[in-house]
């Protein structure tokens, strides 16, 4: 089931990536997509690593050594970007947000994981990972009025099919053999 379920996510995320036309091997997709990769075999491994690190550590330690591994690999790759801010013209708006992506959606979220990892099986904790897409495009549905920013003319059913075969591979994956 595992060699299956990973076979039919690779179809679907290779058909999605594929259906973007014209692909061009030095595009900034191409560099986003190499990003994503990296960040999807990262978590990966994190999540395989995680339980043996919660037996023994609590999750406020572990997180600790998750950023601080983090901040290690991201620096050198940021530093140019954060340096072209001009940091001076933030409002307090802008303060208050990045202050919640960095406590609410990044540490939170990945203190919840830990710790969500200490009690249930990775494959149960990852689930929350793959759902985000979907959730990510019925928001983008429901919303779509908002700002008069409307993206649902670019889902097609291609992209629905090559969506389900991930979500396919998924579950084959996470299933157990019996």
């Amino acid at each position: 089931m595992t060699t299956a379920g990973i076979l039919l996510g690779s179809i679907g995320a290779l058909g999605i990536i594929l259906l973007r036309a014209p692909f061009e091997a030095s595009s900034d997709y191409l560099k986003g997509d190499l990003y994503i990769l990296i960040n999807s075999l990262s978590y990966g491994l994190y999540l395989t690593t995680a339980p043996r690190l919660m037996k023994k550590y609590n999750p406020i330690t572990a997180i600790t050594w998750v950023f601080a591994a983090g901040l290690i690999f991201i620096l050198p790759i940021g530093f140019s970007d954060a340096s072209a801010i001009a940091w001076g013209t933030l409002t307090p708006l802008h303060w208050l947000s990045l202050a919640f992506i960095v406590i609410a959606v990044t540490f939170l979220a990945y203190l919840l994981n830990i710790y969500a990892l200490s009690k249930v099986s990775p494959t149960v904790t990852s689930a929350y990972i793959y759902l985000q897409p979907l959730l990510a495009g019925v928001f983008a549905f429901l919303f779509a009025g908002i700002g008069n920013q409307d993206h649902t003319g670019s889902i097609t059913l291609e992209k629905i099919l090559f969506a389900l075969l991930i979500f396919a591979g998924v579950y084959l994956v996470g299933k157990r053999n019996d």
